[in-house]
């Protein structure tokens, strides 16, 4: 598969940039939306995670992940689900990992779109309530943040 577009939501590495000239720009909902859906219509979309989302001790990020992926979906219409994160081992096979942030790398080709959004607290807390349930996303925090090589620049 030929990737077009990369997407990770909060983060960004310095394994994300190779040599050369990159330009960050702040887009739009409807752009990143359009983005993301050209490149899903292509399969040139790979989804990471600075997060092992698979990993027990990530609980937390992965439901933070699942939490993000329904906003988009019901907000914007994405086509994202938690296991798009995911790589197979082969199109039949149970055995997964999270796709690593580390492999995304921008280029002449590939580009980097970052999902960023804020917490605020629940609206209603209950007995039940521990620090995990605290707080959801501010809905209309979310941000999308494109990365790209300049001319495809490389020192």
């Amino acid at each position: 598969m030929k990737v077009g577009l990369f997407v990770s939501f909060w983060h960004l590495c310095l394994e994300n940039l190779p040599d050369g000239r990159f330009k960050k720009c702040a887009i739009s909902a409807d752009a990143a939306t359009a983005m993301i859906r050209a490149a899903a219509s292509a399969r040139s979309i790979v989804w990471v995670s600075r997060d092992d989302l698979l990993a027990p001790y990530n609980q937390r990020a992965y439901r933070r992940h699942e939490e993000l992926c329904e906003l988009l979906r019901s907000e914007h219409g994405w086509p994202v689900k938690i296991e798009d994160f995911l790589s197979f081992a082969d199109e039949d096979s149970r055995l997964a990992t999270a796709t690593p942030l580390v492999f995304a790398e921008v280029g002449s080709n590939a580009r980097l779109l970052i999902v960023n959004c804020y917490y605020k607290f629940v609206d209603r807390l209950d007995s039940t309530s521990d620090r995990e349930t605290l707080f959801t996303i501010a809905r209309d925090t979310l941000e999308f943040h494109l990365i790209e090589q300049i001319d495809g620049d490389t020192q």
